[in-house]
C-alpha cells in the first residue's frame, strides 16, 4: 500500500521544481518553491495530524479527501491565494495539482470533482 505523507508531498514538489529550473532556467525563474511546497501541502489541511492541519485546521469543517482533494478545492483556495498575488497563486496551484495526483495513484485514491460518491484511483 502506497502511502503518501507531508515529507513526501514537499519532497516530489521541490524535487520536480529542481528538475524543471535546471532544464530551462527562464521557467523556473517563473516558479517559487516555497508556495509550491505550501500547495502541495494544503490538501492536507483537512487531516488533524498533518502539518497543515495543524495549522489551518480544515478537518474541523471536511472529512479527509473530500472538498479539499478536489479541483473544486483547487480552484477555490487557488482563487483566494490569487487576491494576494497572481504568481503565489500558480504556484500555491501547480503544488496544490500535485498533491491530487500523487494521492489519485493510491489505492484511496481521490474525488476529482467533489459531489461524485465514488474516488478514482490509478493503482497499477
Amino acid at each position: 500500500m502506497v502511502i503518501f505523507n507531508g515529507r513526501f508531498h514537499a519532497g516530489f514538489i521541490f524535487v520536480l521544481y529542481l528538475y524543471v529550473a535546471m532544464g530551462n532556467p527562464q521557467l523556473g525563474e517563473s516558479l517559487h518553491p516555497i508556495w509550491l511546497v505550501v500547495g502541495s501541502l494544503f490538501p492536507d489541511a483537512d487531516h488533524r495530524a498533518a502539518p497543515a492541519g495543524r495549522i489551518i485546521p480544515l478537518w474541523l469543517i471536511f472529512k479527509h479527501r473530500t472538498f479539499t482533494h478536489s479541483l473544486q478545492g483547487l480552484a477555490a483556495f487557488s482563487v483566494a491565494m490569487g487576491l494576494f498575488d497572481l504568481g503565489w497563486a500558480i504556484n500555491f496551484g501547480i503544488g496544490y495539482f500535485s498533491h491530487l495526483l500523487l494521492d489519485s495513484i493510491t489505492p484511496s485514491g481521490v474525488r476529482w470533482w467533489w459531489v461524485r460518491k465514488k474516488k478514482k484511483s490509478l493503482t497499477f
